[in-house]
């Protein structure tokens, strides 16, 4: 390609132009003199400053996009599925769960009442609850409902302000109310062994009893938590496992505690910091699935923390994590949101 500079005249001034390709000088035709061509100043290789400032602007609009990105995926659920069930009654607002045998699962609502959906989310129906006895304005409250259990005969067992009841599903009548602890001690947190329907529980005093399959007292255990630290009162959610260990989430702090068949203490974790963990679910190998205010914190059997099941963490409260005979964890929100990830001890 020809390289074309013009150069003037070093005698009369007039404009020459040459190819550098050929020649480095040039005659004049108008006066015959003969002049250098001068070499032509090299343009900037480098990028220009419009170039140079269009890039950054560029990148960094990259860059606060990928951000945000990253911030989206890492507040997404991973949920297989999600029911919403306030598309079946509007004012739906969880308080516990109880997840049944054959994968239905039964919840206390807000302001006293029964619910229950199938495996599949579909809408079972409501009944009410009596009113717990201890605040007769069920509007203005929360919810009397401290714990809820079901057993392979299909009997669900509802904690509801001081009284302990059983009812049948999928009726969802009352068969009895159970009277079984002394007077003035009441039942909290509720759980149910899987090996053999024996029914457990923590009392107001913070101890845990046993009651068998028949639903008599079988043993008795004086505060096998509150002895180890003060802190760790009351009683947020139990779960007995399929060895028999009894896991128990207190009230008080977030800590988890893991007891023998026993009753003596195998390990425990308590971080530290505000609020409690408000339910939880044990996977196999001793793996537990925490509900921790609006996120889920999944842990190994040394308490460390491990990448699994992910919720949207907003502002709605995580309050049951539950997991079916099936191996399907389900998480329910305050919100009226239930969330199902199949598979679950395979799954992480």
């Amino acid at each position: 390609m020809a390289r074309l500079v013009v150069t003037p005249c070093a005698s009369c001034g007039a404009p020459l132009e040459q190819d550098l390709e050929l020649a480095r000088e040039t005659t004049c035709p108008f006066c015959g003199a003969v002049t250098p061509v001068a070499r032509p100043v090299a343009e900037p290789s480098g990028p220009s400053i419009g170039l140079i400032l269009g890039a950054l602007f560029g990148g960094l609009t990259l860059l606060v996009g990928g951000a945000l990105t990253i911030e989206e995926l890492a507040n997404r659920s991973n949920a297989d599925r999600v029911t919403s069930l306030r598309e079946h009654e509007a004012d739906v607002v969880p308080v516990r769960a109880a997840a049944l045998h054959d994968g239905d699962v039964w919840l206390a609502c807000r302001y006293d009442r029964l619910c229950a959906v199938d495996r599949e989310g579909k809408w079972l129906g409501s009944a009410p609850l009596p009113i717990a006895p201890h605040d007769a304005q069920p509007v203005a409250r929360a919810g009397g409902t401290h714990g809820m259990a079901a057993d392979r005969a299909g009997r669900v067992y509802v904690s509801q302000g001081n009284e302990l009841i059983e009812y049948v599903a999928p009726a969802m009548t009352e068969r009895r109310r159970l009277s079984v602890l002394p007077e003035g001690e009441h039942a909290r947190c509720l759980a149910v062994a899987p090996a053999d329907d024996a029914l457990w529980m923590m009392t107001t005093g913070d101890d845990v009893v046993q009651l068998d399959a028949a639903r008599a007292l079988r043993s008795r255990w004086k505060q096998p938590v509150v002895k180890h630290d003060a802190r760790h009162h009351g009683c947020s959610h139990m779960v007995i496992d399929a060895q028999g260990k009894v896991w128990i989430a207190p009230d008080g702090a977030p800590a988890l505690y893991v007891l023998s068949a026993g009753g003596e203490l195998l390990r425990r974790h308590a971080p530290g910091g505000g609020g409690r963990y408000t339910s939880f679910a044990v996977l196999d190998g001793d793996r537990a699935v925490l509900g921790y205010a609006s996120w889920l914190v999944f842990l190994d059997p040394s308490f460390s923390e491990l990448e699994g099941p992910r919720v949207r963490r907003d502002s709605t409260e995580l309050c049951e994590v539950l997991r079916t005979a099936a191996d399907t964890l389900m998480v329910v929100t305050s919100a009226g949101d239930l969330l199902r990830w199949e598979n679950a001890s395979k799954r992480w």
